[in-house]
């Protein structure tokens, strides 16, 4: 059907009345709200007494010391939200020690823009960046001093500062990023290590004396003054009653020292590094796992209620990388794990031994483990003097710069969250914070001991040969665990 002339032009003229608005519109603020504090209220919440200090201080170098479930993430999205909206080409940065963990920022101010009642943003939502019809960005940017080198921004917001790898560099590159705009930066954490960039702007008055500091503790975030439920931080209390060092930097959002911690949270940090690509569960059960190369497992099971846990390792030279772990739900069976190693020994071809805890479980499981065809299994009693041995090797590849691990946060707590005490025998006796586990560390730990003498690498043609096919072994591994 033909359209006529006099439509065509109709449309043409709606067409450009929508960009003669739309021009408009990108010259004024895309909200009415002049006062920050005022558009919180908008959005839904009442800011607290410390959230309202935040919002107002217009200092270019914040720091935001603040307790675990205090608003400071809620606090952050809206001041970077309100900037945008209200300052036309702003452009703002998240990074935090992951892209995911700064995609999970950028989300949090999109889910915001659904309470404003209007359309502000330039066609729909990225995931990553959002951008408006001001022309202001707000986006993630990975945690790379190469990459936020190159960008002209007004504000970076630097999430889980204490965590980030590399911080030193990332700060001197966020520096430069600001310095054409003359821009801010806030840098939010709960404490980690002393040997931080996070903690010498925290401490050092001489050197970072232009920061605005803001502390928060759980103390001042308890209901009615903050979001803090009284019953919740009696239960996180009890929890952590062993493990003041982790309660101080938490709760408290105070510097602490891990006196009775085995691995400290400094020697820790100092091992977080990239290194060969890591896989995952899915990747192992879906068949998209292929790879050659020197692997060691490690396996600690749980009879009851702690966690069976699996871990890799790859060993290039001297180094020693985790290139796997997984932990499968409290109650799993046991063939299900021995499913596990069996796929892992499949896909990885090259897997050169496998140590397992048989400490709850007996030998029965290393011997049903050994007949399903893990020939390169072997079961390790984790007595007083074994686990010490276990340990001092472990930490030994830590300290000596030779053992390599991804940012896991879960990992990470498991790690610092590992405690001991000298028996009246002159052993080390090793423990775990109550509330938590301590099963993917000694997976880890495993599988590091394991790869410290080199052995031919074991080929499980010959076993797979042995059976009909090499699908016998999926019945031991039930559907449930593809969820997992």
């Amino acid at each position: 059907m033909i359209t006529s002339p006099g439509k065509k032009i109709n449309r043409y003229y709606e067409n450009l009345e929508k960009k003669r608005e739309w021009d408009e519109a990108s010259d004024r603020p895309l909200i009415d709200e002049t006062d920050v504090v005022e558009f919180f209220k908008r959005l839904g919440f009442k800011a607290t007494v410390y959230q309202e200090k935040l919002l107002r201080d217009k200092s270019q170098f914040i720091l935001a010391r603040w307790s675990r479930q205090s608003g400071k993430s809620l606090a952050m999205a809206v001041a970077v939200l309100f900037n945008a909206l209200t300052r036309k080409g702003f452009r703002a940065a998240i990074v935090a020690p992951s892209k995911r963990q700064s995609l999970k920022m950028v989300d949090k101010i999109s889910r915001l823009l659904s309470r404003l009642g209007r359309e502000v943003l330039e066609g729909p939502p990225r995931k990553g960046r959002l951008a408006f019809r001001n022309g202001s960005v707000i986006e993630a940017l990975p945690n790379n001093p190469d990459t936020i080198r190159g960008e002209t921004l007004n504000v970076v917001v630097l999430d889980e500062f204490a965590y980030i790898e590399h911080d030193k560099e990332l700060y001197d590159a966020i520096i430069f990023a600001l310095s054409t705009t003359n821009g801010s930066f806030y840098g939010t954490s709960t404490p980690g290590s002393r040997d931080t960039l996070f903690d010498n702007i925290g401490t050092d008055d001489e050197q970072f004396g232009d920061f605005s500091r803001h502390h928060v503790s759980y103390k001042d975030a308890l209901k009615p003054n903050g979001p803090i439920d009284p019953e919740f931080l009696e239960k996180i209390r009890r929890q952590y009653q062993t493990d003041p060092g982790r309660w101080k930097r938490e709760m408290e959002a105070d510097f602490a020292d891990d006196e009775d911690a085995y691995l400290p949270l400094e020697l820790i940090e100092s091992c977080v590094t990239e290194g060969p690509e890591t896989f995952t569960k899915d990747d192992v059960i879906s068949g998209r796992l292929a790879r050659t190369g020197k692997f060691f497992v490690g396996t600690d099971l749980a009879p009851k209620i702690d966690l069976s846990a699996v871990a890799v390792v790859e060993k290039i030279g001297r180094d020693v990388y985790l290139v796997h772990e997984t932990a499968f739900p409290p109650g799993t069976a046991f063939s299900a794990v021995t499913g596990y190693l069996n796929l892992l020994n499949q896909r990885l071809k090259t897997v050169s031994r496998i140590y397992i805890d048989q400490t709850g479980v007996g030998e029965f499981f290393v011997q049903d483990a050994y007949k399903s065809g893990l020939k390169n299994a072997q079961g390790i009693f984790l007595s007083l003097p074994k686990k010490q041995e276990i340990m001092d090797y472990f930490k030994r590849k830590m300290q000596d710069g030779h053992l390599h691990f991804p940012r896991d946060p879960e990992l990470i707590n498991e790690m610092s969250a590992e405690r001991f005490q000298l028996s009246k025998t002159g052993q080390l006796q090793f423990s775990h914070v109550s509330g938590t586990h301590d099963d993917r560390l000694w997976a880890f730990a495993l599988a590091v001991y394991a790869s410290r003498l080199d052995t031919p690498t074991y080929h499980p043609v010959a076993a797979i040969n042995t059976h009909p096919s090499p699908r016998n072994l999926m019945p031991q591994l039930p559907r449930s665990l593809w969820k997992i």
